[in-house]
C-alpha cells in the first residue's frame, strides 16, 4: 500500500506530491523526500544537512520520528513540512 502526500520545504515555494509505501519508516523515505524537493545535502560550508519532516496537517505540526512506519504516522493526503534542524551554538566571548 502506498500514500500520497504533499510535501513542502520551509518556504513553502518547493511543493510537490510524493507516494510513499506505507511499510517503510520515515527514515527510509526522507532521502527520496528531499530529492523530491531539490533541496540540498550540504550548506554553503559544506556540512551536511539534517532535514527534519512535521505532519503539518495535525494541528500540533508533530515531528516524524524516523522510526515511525510512514502508514502510522501519515495518512492520505496529508501535508508534510520539511525544515532544515539548525542546532543554535553558543559562541564564546571573551
Amino acid at each position: 500500500m502506498e500514500l500520497n502526500v504533499q510535501v513542502k520545504d520551509l518556504t513553502g515555494d518547493r511543493c510537490q506530491r510524493v507516494r510513499l509505501p506505507a511499510g517503510a519508516t520515515i527514515g527510509q523515505v526522507r532521502p527520496q523526500i528531499v530529492e523530491t524537493l531539490c533541496l540540498p545535502e550540504n550548506d554553503f560550508d559544506g556540512q551536511p544537512i539534517t532535514w527534519v519532516l512535521y505532519n503539518e496537517s495535525v494541528e500540533t505540526m508533530p515531528v516524524l520520528s524516523d522510526v515511525e512506519r510512514v502508514g502510522d504516522a501519515l495518512q492520505d493526503e496529508q501535508v508534510v513540512r520539511v525544515i532544515p534542524n539548525v542546532i543554535a551554538g553558543v559562541a564564546d566571548h571573551v
